[in-house]
């Protein structure tokens, strides 16, 4: 039970970020250099506050820090490809792509390659809030084969980022950090990155003028503590649950609290399929959890 509540605490925090992260698209809009700050300094944020949470000693190993950085090369991946596909107007796309890959990648990867159980249940649930996904961010119009490639590729690459998290918390062979330490490294390599992309595709490194005001700082903050505590407590329930129930029940859970902050506070109603969504949703994240 404490297992998925600390999945429950996750989704509600990953909901909470996804909601600040629009608003401050909103008031920084998408560009790659917006998005590149934003990335930087909750990075940043996020590093200090785990940092402060390990008593201000430093967390290394070559295993952990391994980890981290190939999660970072993978984000920093499926981002720069996202502000290419919002271009093209397949956000939508982008997304439905983006949660099913989180999801499908370590469910297959636990059964082929952990050894976890086989269930029928586990399998409807997986369908079901793939399907419920679908319907969420139905809609678009027909995608040119360049554009759904590129979901591919976010598919994969999101997907094989839950799978080094679930692969760090249940190492037994090489040493590891603590979650709190892997946390604080996991930010200071997506901090890097991102500078380093910053360098390399806007040809210079951020200047004063490209520092967020106050008002989206403080929103960059508030991301940066609910991102990285939602990831926290993600790492924690990855050490005994199985992938097979943990990504599914992440993403439908990410879904019904986006669906409900989304209407709240930004008064965003959805449609029949939306709605059709969340009830297969709530049904496939019943299925799996048994």
């Amino acid at each position: 039970m404490q297992d998925f509540l600390l999945v429950g605490f996750s989704t509600v925090l990953l909901a909470m970020f996804t909601a600040l992260q629009t608003l401050y698209q909103r008031k920084a809009g998408a560009s790659l250099r917006a998005g590149m700050a934003f990335n930087i300094g909750m990075g940043l944020f996020g590093a200090v506050l785990f940092w402060g949470m390990c008593g201000f000693r430093a967390q290394f190993t070559a295993y952990s820090a391994a980890i981290a950085m190939a999660q970072s090369l993978l984000v920093a991946g499926y981002t720069l490809i996202g502000f290419r596909v919002l271009q093209m107007g397949g956000m939508v796309l982008y997304t439905m792509f983006l949660m099913t890959g989180g999801m499908v990648v370590p469910f297959l990867w636990g059964i082929l390659f952990l050894g976890e159980e086989f269930t029928l249940s586990r399998v409807v649930g997986l369908v079901m809030i793939v399907l419920s996904v679908v319907l969420f961010n139905s809609g678009s119009g027909r995608p040119s084969l360049k554009l759904v490639g590129m979901c591919v590729a976010v598919f994969f690459l999101n997907g094989f980022v839950s799978v080094l998290s679930k692969l760090h918390q249940i190492e037994t062979v090489h040493p590891t950090v603590s979650t709190e330490g892997f946390v604080m490294l996991v930010n200071l390599c997506k901090t890097a990155c991102c500078f380093v992309a910053w360098c390399i595709l806007l040809r210079g490194h951020p200047t004063p003028a490209d520092l967020p005001n106050r008002r989206l700082i403080v929103i960059m903050i508030l991301c940066a503590l609910l991102g990285a505590f939602s990831y926290q407590f993600q790492l924690m329930g990855a050490v005994r649950l199985p992938a097979t129930v943990l990504y599914p029940l992440i993403t439908g859970g990410s879904i019904l609290g986006s669906a409900f902050l989304g209407l709240v506070c930004f008064h965003e109603r959805p449609s029949v399929r939306g709605w059709a969504g969340i009830a297969l949703c709530i049904l496939g994240a019943i299925c799996n959890a048994q």
